[in-house]
């Protein structure tokens, strides 16, 4: 797997990769809770998005300005659901 390379362009500029995010998921015990503990960078604003299918994501929380660290909870209904964080700088 090749990672991308970050090169200086021009007088000394250098692209910055964008801030990522960590979410960490734990399922409830009677399966019907979704949890989500998340971190990123202190000051920027975080967007929890889900989406069902991959494509279409709505966002469900927005966190700004965002500490470093929260959490969500989200009701299961019986449908695959997946969550994605985007940072805003």
């Amino acid at each position: 797997m090749k990672l991308p390379l970050y090169v200086a362009e021009g007088a000394g500029r250098c692209p910055v990769p964008p801030p990522s995010a960590i979410i960490t998921p734990t399922i409830s015990s009677d399966q019907r809770t979704f949890h989500g503990q998340f971190t990123g960078p202190v000051g920027s604003i975080g967007i929890i998005e889900a989406t069902t299918n991959l494509v279409n994501w709505a966002a469900i929380q927005t966190n700004a300005p965002f500490y470093g660290s929260g959490s969500i909870d989200d009701l299961i209904n019986n449908t695959n659901r997946f969550y994605r964080m985007r940072i805003i700088p």
